[in-house]
């Protein structure tokens, strides 16, 4: 059944200095033998081992989450597994981005925010919230990935809410943006969304050939995770296998 989680954004935005700059700048304020008490260079520290923390904690977090989702076979997460110790991590994340000024980011660690709410947390009014802010600022910022994941998720909640006209506008807006990107994989994802859409809605037809066409997008980019989705769409849209529940447990 519609509404599985989004793979994780690709490709990522360009990286500022390394972390392991950041942490170079900061170890010999570390040392009060060396250098003279300066409240300013005290609070850049602050702000260097922010941005350090955010960034760990935004990677963290989608470490847990993307092996959660893969926890099971076939790609899917296994019974009983639980991806919810992510969500701290995304909201500390955003909460360090706004605070040290990296709109990129913050927007994107907002995006998971709002991803794990709905998938997990299931408080789909949290979710939409949260994913409206983020679209707002990747809409400022011309940011087409992150939108496009807000897109999709967005139309995820439509679905949810009995609305499948919003629900097929939103995931149609999300393939556009990963088109124009590209980011193919993500296009092959949402292909696959739009025909577990056209299976709710009893058209099998249209389901297949968005099926066929996600599956050619997919074996160009070499995309292993939307080949196993889209196979698992396939099974259902045969009668071989019961739709799966909205979100993963």
């Amino acid at each position: 059944m519609l509404a599985g989680p989004m793979t994780a954004p690709e490709p990522p935005h360009p990286a500022d200095a390394s972390l392991e700059d950041r942490l170079d700048r900061i170890s010999p304020l570390l040392q009060i033998e060396s250098h003279r008490w300066d409240a300013d260079e005290w609070a850049r520290s602050d702000q260097l081992l922010d941005q350090v923390e955010a960034r760990v904690a935004l990677a963290r977090g989608r470490l847990i989450y993307e092996r959660f989702l893969r926890s099971g076979p076939g790609g899917s997460p296994a019974r009983g597994a639980n991806g919810l110790p992510a969500l701290p991590l995304f909201r500390r994340a955003a909460e360090l981005f706004h605070r040290t000024g990296d709109a990129v980011r913050e927007r994107e660690a907002l995006f998971w925010v709002g991803t794990l709410e709905q998938t997990l947390n299931r408080n789909y009014a949290e979710a939409a919230v949260t994913l409206e802010r983020a679209g707002e600022l990747a809409k400022t910022a011309g940011d087409r990935l992150v939108l496009s994941g807000v897109e999709r998720h967005l139309g995820f909640l439509a679905f949810l809410e009995g609305v499948p006209v919003e629900a097929r506008a939103h995931l149609e807006e999300s393939v556009r943006l990963r088109r124009e990107i590209p980011f193919p994989a993500g296009v092959a994802m949402g292909l696959v969304a739009l025909a577990e859409l056209s299976l709710e809605q009893k058209d099998r037809d249209a389901a297949i050939r968005l099926l066929d066409e996600a599956a050619e997008v997919a074996r160009a980019a070499g995309a292993d995770g939307a080949l196993a989705a889209i196979g698992e769409v396939r099974q259902r849209a045969s009668g071989t296998k019961h739709a799966v529940p909205p979100s993963p447990e």
